[in-house]
């Protein structure tokens, strides 16, 4: 006696016998590219019919000899053939050229369940790298097959050939396996979280100053969203200011900068980055100030860079620089506020003041943290991450990560983190003294000047030629980048 299910199989053979016998050239034709879902809904039929005359439709296409020396068949939108040996052959055109790739079900029940949402639910680039495919072709192959991240973690020859109450304890299985994946993920990114809280308290890289403002202002500094009121502009912007690389404190013996010298190139630019913004595009929607990114030239007593690793020429000791360079940044925003312009300040720590950008950007969240004129994004971490409107914006110094390619790949990863996306990816860097805009994939990267004089390090380096200035960016809502005003001193 057969048993059930060898009936089942038989009956939907006939069944699927019958229909492909009542079907016309042109039909068949048609109906051979449809996947057995579509065969299911387009035809009223069982799902098992739909299989069965889906694996039919295929061989039926075969043309005649006549057919074939006189028309090519068309392979455009490609097709799928199950071969008696039990492989599959893919077929279509590309660019005009007929392609063909042949698999065998392992491999294509392989690529099935890695691809599935209910299987393992990797990106069509994994999937074709596992499988030595490119994601084109990839691509193309499930798009044949039918295969969607809904689809079941089976191939049609599985579901046509195993029992039902098999396949469904084999998918919970792969979702028992997928839930201990996730849980392992979550675990591990929860213990990466301690681990960085810990080796920053390790390393000296904390808010210095974190638990004084606790002490006074009774919290810890913490980011504040701006609150921004609708705009009446038809083309809104931001203006965007750092003055990277400003090196207060960096003693030079001819007295060609000072302290007050780096002040006043340091508010000649925000004044002028402000002024032709306004001249060139109206008001902007708020102005973004960069804090730290080297603006002091060293932030400890050794007279070195944060790491150790340098020593700098110094006009003095760094403990004079706190206050100074806290009075440039509320000179700052006291000027941004009497132009009624609202600024959201994110710290971009450097290489030179890693620990004192943490202490600026505290010292004025203590003064500001109330105005509602005042937003605070990044206070601690090394990268600053900002989306507005169509651009995502990546700040870092650039003495870690500092190429378009390597900046770009950050920021696309925390986009796909924080569930947001753009149009427009930007890596706004530091650290080099000279001006350059470099584009890699979909990232442009701006590498900003110095307004200060070349160290002994940017000297051996050959970078003491390059012009003295900083640089103003202004981002459209809709647009991207819309211009980067070059200020020279």
């Amino acid at each position: 006696m057969p048993s059930t299910l060898e009936s089942k199989k038989a009956n939907a053979i006939k069944r699927a016998t019958v229909l492909l016998d009542g079907l016309s050239i042109s039909e068949r034709e048609r109906l051979a590219s449809y996947p057995y879902r579509r065969l299911q809904s387009t035809l009223g039929i069982s799902q098992r019919t739909a299989i069965a005359l889906r694996s039919l439709l295929a061989p039926a296409l075969v043309p005649t000899p006549k057919r074939a020396a006189t028309k090519e068949r068309d392979l455009q939108d490609g097709s799928y053939t199950e071969l008696p040996d039990g492989r599959y052959l893919f077929e279509w055109k590309e660019e005009g050229r007929p392609r063909t790739k042949v698999l065998t079900e392992e491999t294509l029940q392989s690529m099935i369940r890695a691809y599935s949402k209910d299987g393992g639910n990797q990106s069509m680039q994994v999937v074709a790298l596992q499988h030595d495919l490119t994601r084109r072709e990839f691509s193309k192959i499930k798009s044949l097959y039918g295969a969607t991240k809904d689809h079941e973690p089976f191939t049609l020859r599985e579901m046509a050939e195993r029992e039902i109450d098999d396949l469904a304890e084999n998918q919970l299985t792969m979702k028992r396996r997928k839930l201990l994946r996730r849980v392992e993920v979550e675990d591990y990114a929860r213990t990466q979280a301690a681990a960085r809280k810990w080796y920053a308290l390790e390393a000296d890289v904390l808010d210095p100053i974190a638990e004084v403002i606790r002490d006074v202002v009774g919290r810890a500094p913490e980011s504040k969203p701006l609150d921004l009121e609708p705009t009446d502009s038809s083309a809104p912007y931001i203006a965007v200011y750092q003055c990277s690389d400003l090196h207060a404190g960096l003693g030079v013996d001819d007295g060609s900068y000072s302290r007050e010298i780096a002040r006043e190139r340091f508010m000649r630019g925000l004044i002028e980055t402000v002024e032709h913004g306004r001249k060139a595009y109206g008001e902007p929607e708020y102005v973004l100030l960069y804090v730290g990114g080297d603006v002091a030239h060293i932030d400890n007593e050794h007279g070195a860079t944060s790491s150790m690793r340098h020593h700098q020429d110094m006009d003095g000791t760094p403990d004079t620089l706190i206050q100074f360079i806290v009075e440039l940044y509320v000179e700052a925003l006291e000027y941004l506020l009497s132009e009624k312009l609202k600024s959201l300040l994110e710290a971009v720590p450097g290489n030179h003041d890693s620990m004192l950008t943490r202490a600026f950007i505290s010292a004025a969240w203590a003064r500001y943290h109330s105005h509602p004129g005042v937003g605070f994004g990044n206070l601690t971490e090394s990268h600053s991450y900002l989306v507005y409107g169509n651009n995502a914006i990546i700040a870092h110094h650039g003495h870690g990560e500092c190429t378009a390619k390597a900046l770009g790949g950050n920021l696309e990863a925390w986009l796909r983190r924080q569930k947001k996306a753009a149009l427009y990816l930007y890596a706004i860097t530091g650290n080099l003294h000279h001006l350059a805009i470099k584009e890699d994939g979909a990232c442009t990267l701006i590498q900003q000047p110095s307004p200060a004089p070349a160290d002994r390090y940017h000297r051996l380096k050959g970078y003491a030629t390059s012009r003295r200035a900083t640089i103003g960016m202004y981002f459209g809502r809709v647009e991207g980048l819309l211009s980067i005003r070059y200020i020279g001193f």
